[in-house]
């Protein structure tokens, strides 16, 4: 599905009197085009009009994402999506969701970091120590 400049505009309520009207319909242009919800258009628009797009940008980044704790088979992955559900999809059957919270891919280094001393020989895959699933545990009940 493609949007031209008008429908982008008519979308957010862009004003052809509007004087970063040209600067507002790029970056429209470019956020659709990445997968962004147009229905947040109008605040794109003002965030751009102010020079808070790559400020909110990040927020909405950070906003959308969790992070996520999937046991399969002796290792626990720590990973991060948008899309749970079709994510899940993507592991063995058997694979158990330990726990999830709120976060993007900042989060998701922040545990990475914090259970280092966990990693198995790749980057996302961790021990299942005990600390680590105690954090779990507390993201479960929490």
């Amino acid at each position: 599905m493609s949007h031209d400049s008008d429908t982008l505009a008519r979308l957010s309520g862009i004003q052809p009197t509007d004087p970063d009207r040209a600067q507002i319909l790029v970056t429209l242009t470019e956020a659709f085009r990445r997968g962004d919800n147009l229905a947040d258009a109008e605040v794109i628009a003002r965030c751009v009009i102010e020079g808070r797009y790559l400020a909110h940008r990040e927020r909405q980044r950070q906003a959308e994402g969790i992070v996520y704790y999937l046991m399969v088979g002796r290792l626990v992955k720590i990973g991060t999506t948008r899309n749970l559900t079709a994510r899940l999809f993507g592991y063995p059957p058997d694979a158990e969701l330990l726990a999830t919270e709120p976060g993007g891919p900042t989060r998701e280094r922040e545990r990475h970091e914090q259970f280092a001393h966990l990693r198995a020989a790749r980057a996302e895959w961790f021990r299942p120590d005990p600390e680590l699933l105690a954090h779990c545990d507390t993201l479960r009940t929490g």
